[in-house]
């Protein structure tokens, strides 16, 4: 099979936490490259934070993934060219079922007008990430102040136990996609994850490969945890780094080295080139 298409996660899949990519992974992506394939970041992150990563790999001119698939991006220098935004009464709805919680919010902006985070209910796990982006991060007096403006998603912050009760708590809410729990561990920080309904990973990349006719049985998507799972789902070769949560690596069709042995060379030296 010759694979057309490689989708990766960056944190704790490409990117080594704070150590970034290590010359192994970017010599093998130039090589992949060189090879006809496209490579394609599919993240949870924003442009802010993907463009650097994008720009010492001289992949910025995407096509990207980015928001956990809610959002697609033709070229990291410009706005996104498909964003889709999270309803305001669906978000509402989901705050009344989580009730009084210690858990601490944020709201990512529409891409399409700028980067900025806005902030409340600071916990610890909160302040640890707006410490971590100062640049976008805004506090702001109340939820009013994050709902009244256009959202690609909205975040719950805190202690894993409490992001997963709440996680069970929400169930299979109407107008979001499935609400996904993921973690920084560089940060430390759990977050339970809202989008619209299409805003995952694996419809993105089933929008894009159609988009650049590129037939799934072609893509090999790797990640490492459970909002790449419906992408390595969706993927002719799904891969599961060897570290990856065990939910991801029950469904993967190969499981590879850790991220930190270069899961990504791994992968393309056994099965693009």
């Amino acid at each position: 099979m010759r694979y057309r298409l490689l989708a990766i996660d960056l944190d704790h899949t490409l990117v080594r936490g704070l150590a970034g990519v290590s010359p192994a992974n970017r010599e093998a992506l130039a090589l992949a490259q060189a090879a006809g394939c496209r490579v394609v970041f599919c993240t949870g992150r924003g442009r802010y934070t993907t463009l650097p990563v994008a720009e010492e790999l001289g992949l910025a001119d995407g096509p990207h993934i980015l928001f956990n698939g809610a959002a697609i991006f033709s070229t990291l220098r410009q706005p996104p060219g498909e964003v889709l935004l999270l309803e305001r009464e669906a978000v509402e709805h989901c705050l009344q079922l989580a009730g009084d919680c210690d858990l601490g919010v944020s709201g990512f902006e529409d891409p399409r007008q700028g980067d900025l985070v806005r902030l409340a209910r600071p916990n610890a796990a909160l302040h640890r990430w707006a410490q971590a982006n100062r640049d976008r991060a805004v506090w702001v007096d109340g939820l009013e102040d994050i709902l009244e403006r256009p959202m690609v998603a909205f975040l719950f912050w805190g202690a894993e136990e409490d992001v997963r009760q709440l996680q069970q708590r929400l169930g299979d809410p109407p107008g979001v996609a499935p609400p996904r729990v993921a973690t920084s561990k560089v940060l430390d920080s759990w977050v339970l994850e809202l989008s619209a309904p299409g805003g995952t990973k694996g419809a993105a990349l089933a929008r894009l490969a159609e988009r650049l006719g590129v037939p799934r049985e072609e893509i090999v998507a790797i990640g490492d945890s459970h909002p790449d799972i419906c992408m390595i789902e969706y993927a002719g070769l799904g891969v599961a780094v060897g570290d990856g949560v065990e939910e991801l690596q029950a469904v993967a069709d190969y499981i590879g080295p850790t991220c930190e042995d270069d899961c990504v060379a791994d992968v393309i030296r056994r099965f693009i080139l």
